[in-house]
């Protein structure tokens, strides 16, 4: 990953932290539309006359001048001279922190978890999610008949289609999602605690998918 920084011509920056594989196509874009001020251009060496510049193409400081030449045109001398940019374009390999590298894992690790659970867990060889929330609809319906509530015979599955289940059937339903609910966050948990033991390497190149596969083999997977 590659930052490109923009500093203008007091050497303060005023673009910073665009990262991308292949920077090009973000710096020709904004050259083009003079997004950090006038590009590197030759205009018209001005000339005082009379208190005047003619043939001014453009107002410019003597700092900005990086060349000059001369060209002939329909038999007439012209003068021109080459502009500085207004701004300067640095293109460095980017280096997070390793705290912004924790945080960019551990934000994957815990969507990665989230997705393992919508997957959720096959029952009566349906599919069910087993999600956070997918679990307490499930206690939160439990408690409502433990209270005298009157079980209404289905619940539903990943595919949005409401599957007939005998209370018992869901209460076993509520118990295996609720358990790999449990063990997917315990595997999450673990690889975000082990992070801060991890040398800066390691973080860099960091294989979610390998540990992650590594961690689940230990649990029965549904």
């Amino acid at each position: 990953m590659k930052n490109v920084t923009i500093r203008n011509k007091e050497d303060s920056i005023i673009s910073d932290l665009n990262l991308y594989d292949d920077p090009t196509e973000f710096i020709v874009f904004n050259v083009g539309n003079n997004t950090w001020g006038k590009p590197e251009r030759v205009v018209r060496e001005k000339i005082l006359i009379e208190n005047s510049y003619s043939y001014l193409d453009e107002l410019y400081d003597e700092l900005d001048v990086i060349s000059r030449n001369e060209e002939i045109i329909d038999g007439e001398s012209v003068h021109f001279v080459t502009l500085r940019a207004d701004y300067s374009i640095t293109i460095e390999e980017y280096l997070p922190s390793i705290e912004e590298l924790i945080l960019e894992i551990k934000l994957r690790i815990l969507k990665h978890a989230e997705a393992v659970c919508e997957e959720g867990v096959q029952f009566l060889n349906y599919q069910f999610q087993a999600r956070e929330i997918d679990c307490t609809r499930m206690n939160n319906s439990l408690k409502k008949i433990e209270i005298g509530g009157v079980w209404r015979g289905t619940w539903r599955d990943r595919n949005n289609v409401w599957r007939e289940l005998t209370f018992n059937e869901f209460k076993e339903l509520a118990l295996k999602a609720g358990d790999y609910c449990e063990d997917i966050f315990r595997i999450a948990r673990d690889l975000i605690d082990e992070l801060s033991t991890l040398p800066f390497e390691d973080l860099r190149d960091y294989d979610l998918i390998a540990k992650w596969n590594y961690l689940i083999n230990d649990i029965e997977v549904p």
